[in-house]
């Protein structure tokens, strides 16, 4: 116990991050299920249906309509992105860090003191889960237009939370990914492969396109396709960013989940490998919540002529971009199905 609690034992080494709770729960499965792994399988998808489930109430919670938030849970639990990280045994800090981090921000408002604690277990399962103080930030200022009470003296709270496990983290990162070399020494490389990398993180959540067990992408030049394309587009992104801030819309938060959870990924902190499916499970909630919040204002500001129609018509085509996205979901998980297939 005292080695998983302690961010500069083996442990720590092992996982890359200071992760006890990651660790307690992989403890706990092996005492269930041993070396056989399907129970491990069987926890992963069950707290991604969790995450899902807890992501619709979420999105109800910031505006959205129930059907509208319920076409967004089940986006985000077909996705093919998100194979990886429940395929992935390894990857169950992924999904017990949304889990916790979803339930933290769901009882902040009437159970601070619940929220605080989830938020500081879901840090513990992965650092990525600090998006919540973020967001939940984010949704308070949105609120605070209407005069009602966020608990802000809690959320100072998350943020001394976030500040002692910063200092953990940075022992455990440090001996581990926090030595690996810069992937582009040069300067320009780097900021040109920072935009190019989010292109790549858009057109995977969008389209499922690019995909894939491994991301070694080269450098970006100049004229590359990807640096190129990401100008306007998250040019775009960053100002709908600032408008809804700007006028204290609930979008923004979604907007700021993704942007802060493509953070830590982006290339300036020194990972190995900063594309990865894995780190789309935490990027996706916010494009869905952004693009979803967008389209709702977008269609209720038009003076259309047959609503309804054009409404029961975006429904339908959702329905059949699911079908595709969970097809090809069960396509990629064939891959997982062992190590030489996944090696392969």
């Amino acid at each position: 116990m005292i080695a998983i609690l302690d961010p500069t034992s083996v442990l720590a080494v092992i996982v890359e991050n200071y992760a006890p709770v990651h660790i307690l729960l992989h403890a706990l499965e092996w005492q269930v299920f041993g070396p056989n792994v399907t129970g491990y399988h069987v926890v992963n998808v069950f707290l991604h249906v969790v995450a899902s489930l807890l992501l619709v109430s979420l999105f109800r919670r910031t505006g959205l309509s129930a059907t509208a938030a319920v076409i967004g849970g089940t986006f985000f639990l077909v996705h093919p992105g998100n194979v990886e990280a429940v395929a992935w045994i390894n990857q169950l800090k992924t999904s017990s860090a949304m889990v916790l981090c979803l339930a933290g921000l769901l009882m902040h408002p009437r159970r601070p003191g619940w929220g605080a604690l989830l938020f500081a277990l879901a840090l513990m399962a992965k650092p990525t889960a600090a998006v919540a103080l973020f967001f939940a930030v984010a949704l308070g200022w949105a609120r605070s237009k209407d005069e009602i009470d966020w608990r802000w003296s809690w959320l100072v709270g998350w943020a001394v939370l976030l500040a002692l496990f910063a200092v953990a983290e940075f022992f455990a990162f440090g001996q581990t990914a926090g030595q690996a070399p810069t992937l582009y020494a040069d300067f320009g490389d780097r900021i040109r492969g920072i935009f190019a990398v989010a292109m790549r993180y858009l057109v995977m959540a969008s389209t499922s396109y690019g995909l894939s067990a491994f991301h070694e992408p080269d450098a970006a030049g100049w004229l590359d396709p990807w640096w190129l394309a990401s100008l306007p587009i998250l040019a775009a992104v960053g100002w709908r960013t600032f408008a809804m801030l700007r006028d204290r819309r609930p979008e923004a938060a979604w907007w700021i989940f993704a942007l802060v959870s493509f953070a830590p990924v982006c290339g300036v902190i020194p990972l190995p490998f900063p594309l990865a499916d894995r780190y789309l499970y935490f990027i996706l909630p916010g494009l869905i919540g952004g693009v979803a919040l967008a389209g709702h204002e977008w269609i209720a500001s038009r003076k259309l002529a047959n609503p309804h129609v054009f409404r029961r018509g975006l429904q339908i085509a959702a329905a059949l971009l699911l079908v595709v996205f969970a097809a090809r979901s069960f396509d990629r998980a064939t891959i997982w199905r062992s190590p030489f297939l996944v090696m392969a």
